[in-house]
């Protein structure tokens, strides 16, 4: 008796296969950790229902994951364009339900990841073989509630796959994360000239018998008035890192190296041309309120700009005071600033025009829409 395999049961046991343990409660704060921890370079998440792909999806985009959803109910046209997105290497995650994923052709998928543990193994074996293809390495991912168990069992019982088990981090290491990321932080923040007093100071305050209270109040001072937001920024700007996809992943994706060679053959006025355009064309998606302004500046991602880049360049330009705070938001082409109405004209007056490297800054009050 010969026993035949099939193509995806082949692929399926060419990859490697982990599970996550999780509660279930909150299901898509375990997956943004999961993908902090794991950082694939490319991935399928995969979703039970069309309302999942879109809810989790425009979770990831809001925390600035660069995601994107495929359903039934989406459009053709749509649907297309995300998928043309997937295949030259400008989306780094789709979320997508089964019959929405049947007939896609992305080899460059380096992780599937299980947003819910399918009931079905040849369901699980199906998505499973959709990366690790053309020889490369590849992983399955999932996350398994308590409801999940037996389907996992019945995978281990059916076809021999037994994942591996890991665990998100812990409080403690959380903990540990969160000082790392206000570490960043202080980094940018202290991006400024230092003269030789300055390091002579710093010397006999490191040691004193009391440099942990000096330095405690130095760390203190610098984030001021932020201390309800600089954990969202300290953690933004580590997901920025963590949401672009990487130089090699971007390189191995021949669909990237074709797109690459063919903008590089364009004319230097007409990429001087559209960089004009696209700078001086803001899309405004928030509406400040009365205590607050939200300035519209005309840098992003796109440009090598995190928040700790952003706030590096306040730092340096503009004579804020400590005790304010502030809240910035990136996206690709284009970032908020939102802060105290009472400085608004000095950070317009201290940034606008300002030449950094190739670019010239824009930087003004966002419009309503």
């Amino acid at each position: 008796m010969v026993l035949a395999l099939s193509s995806d049961e082949v692929g399926a046991k060419s990859v490697s296969h982990f599970v996550y343990l999780i509660s279930g409660k909150n299901r898509t704060a375990d997956l943004v950790s999961l993908l902090e921890v794991e950082n694939p370079d490319t991935a399928i998440i995969f979703c039970k229902t069309k309302a999942e792909t879109e809810q989790v999806a425009k979770e990831l985009q809001r925390l600035g994951f660069n995601a994107d959803w495929i359903n039934g109910d989406l459009p053709q046209r749509d649907r297309e364009a995300v998928l043309g997105k997937s295949r030259t290497g400008e989306l780094r995650f789709l979320v997508a339900t089964d019959v929405a994923a049947r007939g896609i052709d992305i080899s460059h998928i380096t992780h599937v990841i299980n947003y819910n543990f399918p009931e079905s193994t040849e369901q699980y074996v199906h998505r499973a073989g959709r990366t690790g293809r053309a020889g490369r390495t590849g992983a399955a991912l999932s996350l398994i509630g308590p409801t999940d168990i037996g389907h996992l069992y019945y995978l281990r019982l059916q076809y021999k796959i037994f994942p591996v088990e890991r665990s998100l981090p812990t409080q403690r290491e959380w903990k540990t994360r969160k000082e790392l990321d206000r570490l960043d932080l202080v980094d940018a923040l202290t991006q400024v000239p230092i003269k030789e007093i300055d390091r002579a100071v710093a010397s006999r305050i490191l040691n004193h018998p009391e440099s942990l209270r000096y330095v405690s109040a130095m760390v203190a001072s610098l984030f001021g008035g932020m201390e309800q937001d600089v954990d969202e920024m300290a953690r933004g700007s580590r997901i920025e890192r963590v949401a672009a996809p990487s130089k090699e992943a971007q390189e191995s994706n021949p669909n990237v190296r074709q797109r690459e060679n063919a903008t590089s053959g364009k004319k230097e006025h007409n990429r001087n041309s559209d960089e004009v355009k696209r700078r001086e064309s803001p899309k405004v998606v928030h509406v400040h309120d009365e205590q607050n302004t939200l300035l519209y500046l005309n840098v992003g991602k796109r440009d090598g700009f995190d928040v700790k880049k952003v706030l590096t360049l306040l730092k340096e330009h503009v004579d804020l005071p400590a005790a304010e705070k502030l809240q910035i938001k990136l996206r690709d082409r284009y970032s908020f600033i939102e802060l105290p109405a009472s400085l608004s004209d000095s950070v317009i007056e201290s940034l606008n025009g300002l030449a950094f490297g190739d670019l010239s800054l824009k930087i003004e009050v966002a419009k309503k829409v």
